[in-house]
């Protein structure tokens, strides 16, 4: 996973460059514009998780409900749930639970209904490790917590003008005994 961000960091470079060359000149008829709208975000997200040398590979959903508060640039609250967990040797891993806030920066539209964003804040998480041996199952559930950094691309659809298709790279920055990251697809609607 760790190779999938550098691209994801570079497109999302290239489409906030596009965008800010496509921007209204005048910031302030731009913001007179502003979409106040609440929307939620529900994404299926593939995890990686790095513990103690080994790599696991859990499911999530997550959903996120925010609302904007300058142009472009909005507040996200967000909560991850398991859908499944990865075994790898004796090791059955999984992220119970990821809940946390986050700033919202979104690139304007494009011409083809397309924008980038990235969002950075904070994440409060419970991984669960289980190991089962010849002695039986023992329980591990530990607690991290530290900044979340994601970057992504929404498009709108054309039928559904309040619906875009999402596609995110996220990284949960925690202490170093463990990393986690993962890609992300989902919708998100604007509410009306």
């Amino acid at each position: 996973m760790a190779i999938v961000a550098p691209a994801w960091i570079l497109l999302v470079c290239i489409a906030f460059a596009q965008a800010a060359h496509a921007a209204p000149r005048n910031a302030f008829e731009y913001s007179r514009d502003l979409n106040t709208r609440p929307y939620v975000d529900v994404q299926f997200a593939l995890q990686g998780v790095r513990h103690s040398e080994l790599d696991f590979y859990p499911t999530a959903t997550q959903l996120s409900a925010g609302f904007w508060i300058f142009n472009d640039i909005g507040i996200d609250f967000f909560i991850d749930r398991p859908v499944s967990s990865d075994k790898e040797s004796i090791f059955d891993v999984e992220i119970r639970q990821a809940s946390g806030v986050a700033l919202r920066f979104q690139s304007p539209h494009l011409a083809t209904r397309l924008h980038a964003y990235m969002l950075l804040g904070y994440v409060d998480l419970q991984v669960e490790q289980n190991q089962a041996d010849d002695r039986g199952t023992r329980r591990i559930r530990q607690s991290f917590s530290g900044a979340r950094i994601s970057i992504g691309f929404a498009r709108r659809l054309s039928r559904l003008d309040n619906v875009l298709i999402t596609g995110e790279y996220r990284n949960y920055y925690t202490e170093d005994e463990i990393q986690i990251d993962g890609i992300g697809l989902g919708l998100r609607v604007n509410l009306r």
